[in-house]
């Protein structure tokens, strides 16, 4: 099947953030938030979704904006927990917009192929369960391992992980009066690997586009998908093992390395920066309309970046996530969850010498950094 490569036409090289740092924010200026698991968290559209501690019954606890800086419990939603004891996922992952929430329950087992809920917003407070989205009846099939929203689409991750004869896949739904209706099932562009491929392990959607990670063999990378009238159509592969995406904005991250790429006219994908981290690891990045936010491995603080002219991103601050006290700490590991309304949602473990392992959540306003650019 033929497809759009993607085009390199444009670069330009950002110094390191260190060499420009200018506005630091602390991570503790922030709302703390109350999870139980750093991981299954998520932070968009303006609303915040995260397991709750492990004393409560709920599978998420939902936030959203409560005065100009400050965030507030804003609902809750259950969902049953896997049947099988030894299901490897007893938690929930989570996608959501102002419309919509959608909850992948992977399960991992050989029982249960895995499910997903969806939810629909009726006021500030309240999500009703909607349609339950269901696997393919494959044992292992892992139906839910990562989940995706944009506007009325949803997409479903499912990744076997390794089990004989069984590929991961990607199943889109779409909005039809007052339900989810399945729309299409894809598979990773080329076929040639066999598992695992990694394909639907993370995936990313935006407007008219699909991201899916996969794996060839030792090397990391994604398949992106186009929305057509025909339905949802492979476009191009790209390297990288982190992703971002965010209407005609791309942003992939691998080893040190960071590119962003910007949509063009004719339909291409066109590098238009890089960040390099020289001896440094990419952790983790997000992507808003604004904002790029950028973690690293064995790193206390996250690079901010913020879109300037050509699509370039310009550095504009760091986040420090170095705990005010104790003061001491052998490891400070920082995750993002996302970027929304010019707030970010970072995920901190600190090691302090000594001391009790201290794990936290904060949203923090970033509508206070100064323009520095040019």
């Amino acid at each position: 099947m033929k497809y759009i490569k993607l085009l390199f036409l444009s670069f330009a090289l950002i110094p390191c953030a260190a060499a420009l740092s200018q506005t630091t924010l602390p991570i503790e200026d922030g709302t703390p938030i109350a999870v139980s698991s750093n991981r299954h968290a998520v932070f968009s559209n303006g609303y915040a979704v995260v397991n709750p501690p492990v004393d409560n019954n709920d599978i998420g606890l939902i936030y959203a904006r409560s005065g100009d800086t400050r965030w507030a419990e804003h609902g809750a939603v259950a969902v049953p927990g896997c049947a099988w004891p030894g299901s490897v996922e007893q938690y929930g992952v989570y996608a959501v917009n102002d419309k919509y929430l959608v909850v992948g329950m992977a399960c991992n087992d050989p029982v249960n192929s895995g499910i997903a809920y969806t939810f629909t917003r009726m006021s500030d407070t309240e999500w009703v369960q909607d349609t339950v989205l269901e696997g393919y009846s494959r044992p292992w099939d892992a139906f839910g391992k990562s989940v995706a929203i944009s506007g009325d689409t949803i997409a479903v991750g499912s990744n076997p992980g390794g089990e004989a004869g069984q590929r991961g896949r990607v199943t889109m739904y779409s909005r039809d009066d007052n339900s989810w209706v399945l729309e299409q099932s894809i598979e990773s562009i080329n076929t040639s690997y066999q598992n695992p491929d990694g394909f639907g392990d993370s995936i990313q959607l935006s407007d008219d586009f699909l991201v899916v990670s996969h794996f060839r063999g030792s090397e990391a990378g994604a398949d992106l998908f186009q929305y057509t009238p025909t339905g949802w159509q492979p476009h191009s592969e790209i390297s990288g093992e982190f992703f971002a995406l965010n209407q005609n904005t791309l942003v992939t991250a691998e080893s040190s390395v960071l590119r962003t790429y910007s949509l063009s006219n004719t339909n291409s994908w066109d590098e238009v920066s890089l960040i390099e981290y020289p001896d440094r690891f990419i952790k983790s990045v997000a992507l808003g309309d604004e904002y790029l936010a950028v973690a690293l491995r064995d790193d206390s603080k996250i690079n901010l970046y913020r879109k300037a002219a050509s699509n370039n991103w310009q550095y504009a601050a760091e986040i420090e996530g170095m705990p005010a006290v104790p003061t001491e700490a052998d490891q400070v590991f920082l995750t993002i969850h996302g970027i929304s309304d010019q707030s970010i949602m970072v995920s901190r473990n600190a090691y302090p010498v000594n001391s009790e392992t201290i794990s936290d959540t904060y949203l923090l306003d970033i509508s206070q950094i100064e323009d520095n650019q040019d």
